[in-house]
């Protein structure tokens, strides 16, 4: 699965899995992942801010990406702002054991950012070309949320 032991730390047998799971980490990741994956409603960012999202994820500057998001939630439905305000910290705790699991904040912003961010069509060219930005934003979020 994409948030894993490294391969070096897989367990290999049922002893080890008792003694390797941090608080089983990995479990809630894996089952977060899944439930955003299958949701069709958005669990973070509504789609009609999908353009929105895409526009502050192309800012240069990562304060100034910050700040457009901080503006966007302002906006967001309370149930989105929660969603955000459990997801990225638990992301944060993730991405603060990747000399572990191998999945830094920005690994972890590919993994969940088609998922999180997805594109109003099903136009996959548009979704490609996004892709950068949407990962830039859900880096940011993860990083400073």
């Amino acid at each position: 699965g994409d948030l894993r032991w490294s391969g070096n730390d897989e367990p290999h047998g049922p002893h080890d899995v008792a003694i390797q799971i941090p608080h089983d980490t990995l479990v809630v990741a894996q089952i977060i992942k899944a439930l955003i994956r299958d949701s069709t409603a958005p669990i973070v960012f509504p789609p009609e801010h999908y353009f929105h999202i895409i526009d502050i994820g192309k800012r240069e500057v990562e304060k100034d990406v910050i700040q457009g998001l901080t503006d966007l939630f302002e906006g967001f439905p309370e149930d989105n702002v929660r969603a955000a305000f459990v997801l990225f910290p638990f992301l944060k705790r993730i991405a603060a054991a990747s000399e572990k699991n191998k999945m830094g904040e920005r690994s972890l912003a590919v993994v969940f950012s088609p998922t999180l961010l997805k594109t109003p069509s099903d136009d996959p060219l548009m979704e490609m070309q996004n892709m950068k930005f949407a990962i830039i934003v859900i880096q940011a979020l993860i990083s400073h949320y």
